[in-house]
């Protein structure tokens, strides 16, 4: 679908960019970029130098947590973590399971498998747990809804400890303690933590130090938090920074080894290749039903085993893109006949539940629309869903509660639990809510331009200024320049025909660009055609030559003329 662009620059405050532009000695166009993100010359110091770590007894129910758990380790009661198979739940698994076997307590870890039990806590686990002589149950990135299993570990005779951060409905859990930041009688100041965050906010409580705690568990919360596409602002920012920082430049088995199974030199990681590189090998494993795969890799401390789980990994990783192309391929040939909609819910027997969030993620951003993917077994769905700007997926699941077995999530992805026979139902009480919420506008996609560049300055100079906004991500994208007027001087198809290499000519220099997934571009642009590009920029390196290329966003035919 054709973007709408939107510039970010049209109503700026001149005097607050000369001021940020003076202060921190750097270019408009970088100044800009941060104005449009808030940070101007008062705040500015904070952004650049983030070490914000708030109380973490700020959080309800955190000083009833520690207590109980300082009371166990003293009394060398047994721990079970309860965790989550993706990156998020395994990492905050592999944090605690490091934490209490530091204090000497050996614990169980207890991650659900997706296809057999699904997400959250469930009440045969439980049960499970309570056969095994457990005293406590601790939840990381999980728990909120687990109302039923909170009575049922009560009446075993376990306490249960929750930590979360998904969304909280209108019943919280009677546990000995419930710790998530989004709960309505919640005073801490940040809500946008991770569930590793809040996990990590546990440790430092029973420790007292959090600088410390991060020193010895950043690298954890760092990776989590951007696995799990968080906002990268307030509390995370100081988290992510750094995690990442240790990740560069101290010995951590397990990223090492997923750092050269990604190709990737591990002193020069970005929150992008974290993310969508290194994170989806972590996600691999529970994808495809056995996260414990992860956890251990997350737990070893030799170069050995660290190295041979992870080529697993990258067997499990191959794996799970072979499933989710063909999931895509399956659920992209229903859409013709949900046009008209503004949620798309498409169901298949046998898709693979570990891989459908993904393909959701795909379409969602193929046709800007909502969408929710549903795996279909014995007449029961596993859905996962993917929403687009302007629709709460959260808050529209809860609004088709009564057509639903369970659901939770966010407001931007979320899972759910349907019977095949009432997915009809869903599908009609969904879209009914998206035609009373969203305008008509939500459904044209946006692009939201930093501002426009004139490549009169050094563009290697703009990437060195650029790299002062960093770790990017949700929250903090990586800033979206455009190029006006720009004339083509040559273009080609990479070898494969996806990808479009292009050259263009602007104020008197040639400069390169690169549009992943832009090949068929071929067919209708040529040289000598004026053009608008929106792009990134990044450093191309090659063969010992430093060069700045664009990253193309989107491409428009220019009004301007030659």
């Amino acid at each position: 679908m054709e973007k709408q662009w939107i510039f970010l620059s049209e109503n700026y405050d001149k005097d607050a960019l000369l001021s940020l532009s003076r202060r921190l000695k750097i270019s408009p166009a970088i100044s800009m970029a941060m104005l449009n993100r808030g940070i101007n010359a008062d705040n500015a110091e904070e952004f650049l130098h983030p070490s914000v770590l708030h109380d973490p007894f700020l959080m309800a129910d955190m000083a009833k947590g520690t207590e109980r758990l300082k009371r166990a380790i003293e009394n060398r009661e047994k721990i079970c973590i309860y965790g989550d198979y993706d990156a998020d739940g395994v990492s905050s698994s592999a944090m605690m399971y490091g934490y209490f076997a530091a204090k000497g307590i050996e614990c169980d870890v207890y991650i659900p498998s997706r296809e057999g039990e699904g997400y959250g806590v469930n009440a045969d686990a439980v049960r499970k747990i309570a056969e095994g002589g457990a005293d406590i149950i601790l939840t990381v990135d999980t728990g909120i809804s687990a109302v039923f299993e909170a009575e049922l570990a009560k009446e075993l005779g376990i306490d249960m400890i929750i930590t979360d951060h998904h969304e909280c409905g209108d019943n919280i859990p009677d546990a000995c303690a419930v710790i998530n930041p989004k709960r309505r009688d919640c005073g801490y100041p940040f809500k946008m933590l991770a569930g590793a965050g809040v996990a990590f906010k546990l440790i430092c409580a029973m420790e007292g130090d959090s600088g410390a705690c991060l020193k010895a568990w950043g690298e954890y919360v760092a990776m989590a938090t951007l696995a799990d596409v968080v906002p990268l602002s307030g509390e995370n920012r100081t988290l992510v920074c750094e995690g990442l920082k240790k990740l560069r430049t101290e010995s951590v088995p397990w990223f090492d080894e997923l750092a050269k199974a990604s190709g990737l030199n591990k002193a020069g990681v970005n929150s992008y290749q974290a993310a969508f590189m290194i994170a989806p090998r972590i996600n691999a494993a529970g994808r495809l039903n056995n996260a414990y795969l992860a956890l251990e890799l997350l737990k070893v401390k030799d170069a050995g085993t660290a190295r041979r789980i992870a080529q697993e990994l990258e067997q499990a990783n191959a794996r799970r893109k072979e499933l989710g192309d063909a999931v895509l391929k399956e659920a992209s040939e229903q859409i013709k006949g949900a046009d008209g909609k503004k949620v798309l819910v498409l169901a298949g027997e046998g898709w693979h539940a570990g891989v459908i969030g993904i393909a959701a993620s795909r379409i969602a951003e193929l046709y800007h629309k909502s969408v929710i993917l549903i795996s279909l077994k014995d007449g029961e769905g596993k859905g996962s869903g993917r929403a687009v700007q302007g629709f709460n997926l959260y808050d529209a699941l809860t609004y088709a509660k009564d057509s639903l077995i369970k659901f939770g999530g966010h407001e931007k992805a979320a899972g759910l639990t349907v019977k095949e026979e009432n997915i009809p139902e869903f599908d009609r009480i969904i879209n009914e809510y998206a035609d009373k919420t969203m305008k008509p506008d939500d459904l044209i996609p946006k692009l939201y331009i930093d501002c426009a560049i004139s490549c009169e300055t050094s563009l290697l100079q703009l990437c060195d200024e650029q790299a002062l906004l960093e770790p990017f991500g949700e929250g903090n994208r990586k800033p979206v320049f455009a190029v006006m007027g720009a004339q083509i001087t040559a273009l080609r198809q990479t070898r494969d025909g996806r990808h479009l290499m292009l050259r263009f000519l602007k104020r008197g220099n040639i400069f390169s660009a690169i549009g992943f997934g832009f090949g068929a571009l071929i067919d209708t642009l040529g040289e000598g055609d004026i053009i608008d590009i929106a792009a990134t920029l990044d450093i191309n390196e090659y063969q010992g030559n430093i060069t700045p290329q664009f990253q193309v966003i989107d491409i428009k035919r220019s009004r301007l003329k030659r």
